[in-house]
């Protein structure tokens, strides 16, 4: 399996009528991942924080070896 880290900014929303959706703030980091070559990437959770899914990520890669 192939794990990853996807960085979402939200900030261009506070230029729109959307600009509630950024209550909670604009950095978002997403864990995914990914079966085979043929899949399409899949959440597995979400962080505020960037060191917490590096933390994840890392406990995922090396949980499969």
């Amino acid at each position: 399996m192939e794990y990853r880290v996807r960085y979402i900014d939200t900030s261009w929303l506070f230029f729109t009528p959307f600009s509630f959706l950024n209550i909670g703030g604009t950095d978002l980091y997403v864990l995914e991942r990914k079966k085979h070559w043929w899949n399409k990437w899949k959440k597995i959770d979400s962080y505020r924080n960037e060191k917490d899914a590096y933390k994840e990520l890392n406990k995922l890669r090396y949980k499969d070896n």
